[in-house]
């Protein structure tokens, strides 16, 4: 785009700049939202509910939003930096990007697909998927392993140039020879580099939501042997997995409500001997009245 506005609009004077402060005024204008946004919600979701803040008044939370605003924006240019540092704006938006959405995948999932997911352990296990994943995927830009290539030997290939035989073999004994160096120095330099920071970007969100679903689900247990948590509702589990979860309560229950069934046929046959008793007496006593 900056290209064709220079194109387009380069022979008259000031309507380029004019062009790129729209652009930049328009981009400014949705961070500063965003930024805003994130600053309410801290405040009101994190900030309010704690008993210290309860009674602060609404002059002093407007200043600890405006902080809030200002160190969100210090935040959101240290990752521009970071950014910049990567290979391509493809793989610095997939990582910045994935290393919170797919941490909440795994909340989705863990919440869809178990019920002993609480609380404080899917909040665990998104902390333990973001770190990491920024772990990963920044150790994986700093380090920078090499990509083992192929080997481009030309011997045994055919060629019709007129260059003479001599010429031609010594030309093929250096670049074997070169190619067969870098591989060898490349190979003893990824040797040295951690295991995890040879994994792909595009691999890393698949890591962090098994990270998420692991630990989410193991501290989710362990709490559960320990706070008391309330029962879970089979409308919130997947319809998949509702039938292999909910069977056995279904047994159990069996026996529960067949006794409640009888408990109520018999208070239904007390309240209509009751009532005919009453019929009864009711009756007589019109009767002796004529």
């Amino acid at each position: 785009m900056p290209y064709g506005i220079i194109y387009i609009f380069g022979k008259i004077p000031g309507i380029t700049g004019l062009c790129i402060a729209g652009v930049f005024s328009a981009s400014l204008g949705t961070l500063s939202s965003a930024v805003n946004a994130l600053a309410n919600i801290t405040v009101e979701d994190f900030i309010k509910p704690f008993c210290c803040f309860k009674n602060i008044s609404d002059t002093w939370m407007t200043f600890i939003a405006k902080l809030l605003a200002v160190g969100y924006t210090g935040l959101i240019l240290l990752m521009a930096l970071v950014a910049s540092s990567f290979g391509s704006i493809l793989e610095a938006a997939t990582i910045v990007y994935c290393m919170i959405t797919a941490p909440i995948l795994g909340i989705y999932l863990l919440g869809m697909f178990t019920t002993t997911a609480n609380e404080k352990g899917t909040l665990i296990g998104l902390l333990m998927g973001v770190a990491l994943y920024a772990w990963a995927g920044f150790g994986n830009n700093i380090t920078k392993p090499a990509i083992t290539t192929l080997p481009r030997s030309t011997a045994g290939c055919h060629t019709n140039s007129s260059v003479d035989l001599l010429s031609v073999s010594t030309e093929a004994s250096v670049t074997e020879s070169v190619t067969e160096i870098l591989n060898f120095t490349r190979d003893e330099e990824s040797s040295d580099i951690f295991e995890v920071y040879k994994l792909s970007y595009m691999w890393l969100p698949l890591f962090s939501v098994a990270v998420t679903l692991v630990v989410g689900y193991i501290t989710s247990f362990l709490l559960k042997l320990c706070i008391q948590v309330p029962e879970v509702k089979p409308e919130t589990i997947s319809p998949f997995v509702r039938k292999f979860y909910f069977k056995s309560l279904k047994k159990t229950d069996e026996p529960k409500s067949k006794e409640k069934k009888k408990r109520s046929g018999h208070k239904v046959y007390e309240t209509r001997k009751y009532s005919t008793s009453i019929s009864t007496i009711s009756c007589n006593k019109f009767c002796d009245s004529f």
